[in-house]
């Protein structure tokens, strides 16, 4: 039978937005509150200012939240041009180069930040970031310590610290405390109640639609968040608020096969068979090559003695996966009843 797919999380989703936000200069913020956006304030205060390191190292921050990468890199280093060892352009440069997956690179500036600076938070945060990247967990959690010993109260070094010993071990029970109290300290911090979240899941825990629910308040338009309180729902069987959230996740994300599959599902389950394939349908049309979606499909047709439909639909999914046992039994059962005929 048709399985249904898993929870998306991003563990470090806008960890850099987080922590770029630590080196902001105080100049730029009070020209931010006179125009309209950030960029447009610290621009103009640039025009007129051209040097000032804190200025340009505020505007690469905030290319590198848009993503912006060259422009981000030409600000970094027009600030270390004026001045090797300027703390927050050095923070800037790790996370250009870590971006650029030269991670080398990154290392070395983010070193020579905490060199300069043994009290800084954010350059601490994004070494520890790195090592659990490269599932060096013991350095992981010697940053994170050291960012709590420093500050008490830093979500995001709890945040790392829950996914570290998650993942270094496996207690989930204890991941979910440091989660929780990044969540207690900064409520609307989305990864950490993404994640928290997903460990529930993981638990059956009834707690896990709650955070989904709560990442929802505050930004209606967060696909994936509707997808896992799709899944959540699913899980227990719920069917009319799943097909709701993977309803709302397939309008945000039309491109997204796996809401739509798991829209098909549900709907195979109520044994709404034309419901069902035009769903699975909707999955293929995201995403062509989908054997699961092509086998339920099949399956949906199948059932409702489609033979024809059936049969085109398990010889694709075989085609895209013909490893697919189930796939191949389908098609044996179609060819066997149509010999029969």
């Amino acid at each position: 039978m048709l399985q249904f797919c898993v929870v998306k999380s991003n563990a470090y989703l806008g960890l850099a937005a987080a922590l770029w936000a630590a080196c902001s200069p105080s100049a730029p913020e009070e020209q931010a509150k006179k125009t309209e956006t950030p960029l447009d304030s610290v621009s103009v205060y640039l025009e007129s200012n051209p040097n000032d390191l804190d200025a340009l190292a505020f505007r690469s921050g905030l290319y590198l939240e848009q993503k912006n990468l060259p422009y981000a890199k030409a600000d970094m280093e027009a600030a270390l041009a004026l001045d090797s060892n300027h703390v927050p352009s050095l923070l800037r440069k790790g996370e250009v180069y870590f971006i650029g997956n030269q991670t080398r690179i990154s290392k070395e500036a983010w070193e020579r930040c905490i060199q300069l600076d043994p009290d800084n938070i954010p350059c601490r945060l994004k070494m520890a970031e790195l090592y659990s990247i490269v599932q060096d967990y013991d350095k992981c959690l010697t940053f994170v310590d050291a960012v709590l010993k420093r500050d008490e109260n830093n979500a995001m070094a709890y945040y790392i610290k829950g996914l570290a010993l998650r993942d270094t071990k496996g207690d989930t029970a204890l991941a979910l405390k440091y989660i929780q109290k990044s969540i207690d300290l900064n409520p609307t911090f989305v990864p950490a109640l993404d994640m928290a979240g997903v460990l529930h899941m993981g638990l059956n825990s009834g707690l896990a639609g709650g955070y989904f629910q709560r990442i929802i308040d505050q930004d209606p338009n967060n696909a994936k968040a509707y997808y896992n309180l799709g899944m959540f729902h699913l899980g227990s069987k719920d069917y009319n608020p799943a097909i709701a959230a993977f309803t709302t996740c397939g309008q945000l994300n039309p491109n997204d096969p796996e809401p739509f599959f798991n829209l098909g599902f549900i709907h195979l389950e109520l044994s709404m068979l034309a419901e069902a394939r035009v769903y699975f349908g909707q999955s293929i049309k995201a995403q062509e090559i989908n054997y699961r979606a092509y086998y339920g499909r099949a399956f949906a047709a199948e059932r409702g003695g489609d033979l024809t439909n059936a049969e085109k639909d398990y010889r694709k999914a075989v085609e895209y996966n013909p490893a697919h046992t189930p796939s191949k039994e389908g098609l044996m059962r179609i060819l066997q009843e149509k010999s029969r005929m």
